[in-house]
This record gives structure tokens, sequence and C-alpha cells, in this order.
């Protein structure tokens, strides 16, 4: 049975925290037989550093407190530690995807009764590598359109926040968009030419709900893919319901399949990546997965 007796929570110190939440981790204080860390940020990139420095202090869980952009800061920082810890998410976003993804769509978990009798499960991990260096995802990187979402997220979120920016975000983004053409290589696969949008999936939604890769799995050891070439604003919101309710899209130019490793390179146009909602301004890049590479405390409600 996992032991779990340190325990750092990392808090995103942008969002407030509700009640329920608050309530749970001054239980964790008070219990005399944890010892407990807080970390809360202050600025972009710092609960990376605090993921690092836990992780080789010797905790054995780090508890991610905020939405999918703090779990990514978090898992960068674990994934470029010597050792790595339980990693355990309490959700506090606005899309909350990769809780989602891993835990069959549920919003709500029960992290004390987690503790008590503790469940894990691997977790596989994204790694993409650029002139940058290298960047980890838990859920989902994309080249192309969601990635120009993204631009545009992070920028309305000094005046917008909340579920509808997401919704505005991708109708701005349409309205001036142009497709670039990319070259995608793999040791099964090759492509080049127009990409509104190439997403590599850990877990199978992004964007506050939307299936961008139904059936994927984030420890099915690959990366599913999901390519769109040609796809217009009416494309998208003829399928906005397959997105939402877990179907493929239905479009000849959608295309769906594995991989472990594949390059990707810009031939015409310009293009951005995005990883779990993070900016990152390269699109030549190199993804691959690396399997099981985490392990996460289970702490969804079981439905029903």
């Amino acid at each position: 049975m996992t032991e779990i007796k340190k325990i750092a929570f990392i808090i995103n110190g942008a969002r407030s925290l509700n009640s329920s939440i608050q309530k749970t981790i001054d239980q964790c204080a008070a219990d005399a037989a944890l010892s407990v860390q807080i970390g809360k940020t202050t600025k972009e990139k710092e609960a990376s550093e605090l993921s690092t420095a836990f992780s080789e202090e010797g905790v054995d869980l780090i508890v991610a407190v905020g939405g999918d952009g703090t779990v990514n800061e978090v898992i960068n920082g674990m994934m470029r530690a010597l050792r790595k810890p339980l990693l355990a998410i309490i959700p506090n976003g606005t899309g909350n995807d990769f809780y989602r993804s891993a835990f069959n769509n549920s919003t709500k978990g029960d992290f004390l009764s987690a503790l008590k009798n503790p469940q894990v499960m691997p977790v596989d991990v994204g790694k993409i590598e650029s002139h940058l260096g290298a960047q980890y995802f838990l859920n989902i990187a994309d080249v192309g359109f969601g990635a120009a979402v993204v631009e545009i997220l992070n920028k309305q979120r000094k005046y917008l926040g909340g579920k509808a920016s997401y919704a505005l975000a991708i109708l701005r983004t349409f309205l001036g968009f142009k497709t670039p053409h990319l070259s995608i290589q793999s040791a099964s696969y090759q492509y080049t030419g127009p990409v509104f949008m190439v997403a590599f999936c850990n877990g199978d939604m992004f964007g506050d709900g939307l299936y961008i890769h139904p059936g994927a799995k984030v420890n099915d050891g690959v990366l599913n893919i999901t390519l769109l070439k040609k796809i217009g604003l009416m494309d998208y919101v003829r399928n906005l319901k397959n997105l939402k309710t877990g179907k493929r899209i239905n479009h000849p130019e959608a295309f769906y399949f594995t991989e472990n490793d594949l390059i990707v390179n810009v031939t015409k146009g310009k293009a951005v990546t995005e990883t779990d909602g993070e900016h990152l301004p390269v699109a030549e890049i190199r993804v691959s997965i690396v399997p099981s590479a985490i392990q996460l405390l289970r702490t969804e409600v079981t439905k029903g």
C-alpha cells in the first residue's frame, strides 16, 4: 500500500480558493500524522520551480491546486527533478480538462478520502523538443488553430475570464486565422500541406470539454494524433455537437491515428504550439511520449 506522509500543495495564487478546497488543505495541515508544506504562486513558472524543489526535498505527494496551466507547470517541474513523487490534482481552473480526461469526465474529487486509502494510476507524459529545450504536457499539445486560440485567450484573461472566454477566443481566432503548411513526419506517417491543426493527445479533451480525440487514454502508452487539414468555421459549427459529446469529427479532412514519435516543421506561413493551454512560440518541434512517467493519485468521485 502506498504510504503518504509528506505532502506539498502548490496553489495557483491568481485564483481564489472556495471554502471546500480551503477546508481540505486546512485539515491536512492540522493532521499530526502528516507533514504539509504549502507553496502559493505569485508569478508565471513559479509552480514549476516549486515542483522541482519539493520533488528533490523528498515529499511523497505533490498536489496541484489549480487548472490545466498549473498542472502543466507542476508536471514540468517534476519531470526535471531526479526523483518523482506522486501527483494529485485538486481542480480549481476553468476547464480542468486533464482531470476530466483522466477520470472519465469527473469534475469532482474527494482528496481526503483518497489519502486514507491511496490508489494510484500510471500516467503518460508528452514531450516536446525544440531549440527552446524540452517541454512536457499531460493532456494536449497542438500546432495551428488551437495554439492561436491560446494566444488570444491569454490576452483576453486580462479583462475577461470564465467559460465564455473560450468561446469568444475561438470565434476571434477563426476571423483572422491563416492556415499554415506543415511537414509532419514519423516512422509510419508522412504529410506535407495545409494544416488547420494537428493535436498530440494524451487525454481526450481540451478547450473546456471539447473531445478532440475521443477514446484517447492518459495511460495507453501512445500519442493519439488528430490531424485536421482543411477546416473552416462552418465545419466547426456543424461538428460542435460531436466535439461536446465525444464523437469523432465527421469530415473528409479529419484524420485520427497513433504514434510514439514525430517531427513537425513549418513549410509555409506561420504557426505556434500550445501545451495544456501554455503558449510555446515555436512550431519546429519533435513530439514523443514518455509512458507511465508519473503516478497519479486517484481522487475522482465514482458516479452512480
